[in-house]
């Protein structure tokens, strides 16, 4: 499969403090994934998260570490 055949996935998130009031919560995108599978979440000081997601091709998969809302992404 060459680069202009791969399909990018994005996932949404979204977070509030409590219930499910979806109108007031703060969304976030993690773009650009190819075939994503979310490996953990760990719940850090609201509304802080990381996001543990492995992506790629079949034969080039790797995890990657989103923190959210920092928008900013590690290796």
């Amino acid at each position: 499969m060459s680069e202009s055949e791969e399909l990018h996935f994005s996932i949404f998130i979204s977070l509030i403090t409590d219930g499910d009031y979806y109108t007031t919560s703060n969304l976030f995108k993690i773009e650009r994934l190819i075939n994503p599978k979310i490996i953990r979440i760990l719940d850090k000081e609201f509304p802080r998260l990381e996001v543990f997601i492995e992506n790629g091709n079949y034969v080039s998969r790797k995890v990657e570490e989103f923190i959210i809302p920092a928008y900013s992404k590690s290796k």
